[in-house]
């Protein structure tokens, strides 16, 4: 493997890393990027230098970045416990396909760092282990951590197409093109899903499909329990989650519905006062199992929630 050595202007000394538990990907969120910027914005930022130990351009090139053995500074509150890989490129908001030299090297390198330097480490996305949403959106990081864990082809399937497989085989979405892994979930998409996977439509006199196809769904899960012990019902404000049934669904709307439809929320989050609401619902689904991976949840209870994620998460719950 050729790793470029660049001669760096150090603005301070390091500090030696006492141990490594991961290897955490990230996204330069610049289009087009040289080592030596990102060197440049981080002593602007009163860094000592570049915070990333790699840094791999889109045609695949890899340079060093900081000693493999120092502290970096790409990952508050965990870069004494990392070592961090950035990808050139904005892989959140305007690049949607990772250019497959670029891919390759970083699960080549990935995969050198496992065998040579760091065998318990394990790989993972920046916002795994951080409050943020890097690498982004589309970063191909299921992709990458697969072909690293196995030596499987850069093409294998993720879990998140094997989630979609699974739900489509079973009947319960149709239309498999309409649900682009990396686009954001809406809440008439979720209703529609989880209505389904839970016993299927209960219809009633308020049924009325023509206000919004997914009206139905929403009126079904109001009559549904979930098997909670109280009989709270999975969909209390009926009106509030028709009216926005075309927008995103937001991760605590969305950790509430599942917990409701898998048998309620644990009785010691119940009421308990926490920082957001959302988080009664985390912990409860945590302690059945149904989430294993906290990091993603826990970063912004009101953010977004991309469909793959929603389709894994629903595999988990309902035993597929």
């Amino acid at each position: 493997m050729n790793i470029i050595e660049v001669a760096y202007k150090w603005h301070g000394g390091f500090t030696k890393r006492p141990r490594t538990d991961f290897i955490a990907l990230h996204h330069a969120e610049a289009v087009k990027c040289t080592p030596q910027d990102i060197h440049s914005w981080h002593v602007s930022n009163g860094w000592t230098g570049i915070g990333y130990h790699f840094f791999v351009r889109k045609d695949g090139t890899i340079y060093r970045g900081r000693p493999l053995d120092v502290v970096g500074a790409h990952v508050q509150g965990m870069n004494s416990c990392s070592i961090g890989i950035c990808a050139e490129g904005d892989y959140h908001t305007k690049e949607k396909t990772m250019p497959q030299a670029q891919k390759k090297s970083i699960i080549e390198l990935c995969q050198y760092l496992k065998k040579n330097c760091y065998p318990n480490a394990k790989i993972v996305g920046h916002r795994e282990i951080g409050d943020s949403n890097c690498p982004g959106r589309y970063y191909p990081l299921d992709e990458i951590k697969f072909a690293v864990a196995g030596g499987i082809t850069v093409q294998a399937e993720n879990p998140q197409k094997i989630a979609l497989d699974k739900l489509v085989t079973k009947g319960i979405i149709t239309d498999a093109s309409q649900w682009v892994l990396t686009d954001f979930l809406t809440n008439a998409k979720a209703v529609r899903v989880l209505d389904l996977l839970s016993g299927g439509t209960w219809t009633s006199e308020k049924t009325n499909s023509s206000i919004h196809w997914a009206q139905p769904n929403v009126i079904s899960l109001a009559s549904k329990d979930g098997g909670s012990s109280d009989g709270t019902k999975v969909i209390e404000d009926i009106d509030g989650m028709v009216n926005k049934l075309n927008v995103w669904i937001s991760k605590a709307t969305l950790l509430a519905l599942v917990d409701k439809l898998t048998g309620g929320t644990k009785e010691k989050y119940k009421n308990r006062k926490t920082d957001h609401w959302g988080r009664n619902f985390l912990d409860s689904l945590c302690d059945k199992g149904i989430i294993t991976d906290v990091k993603y949840w826990d970063s912004d209870f009101e953010s977004t929630v991309e469909n793959g994620v929603f389709l894994v998460l629903c595999c988990n719950a309902f035993g597929l």
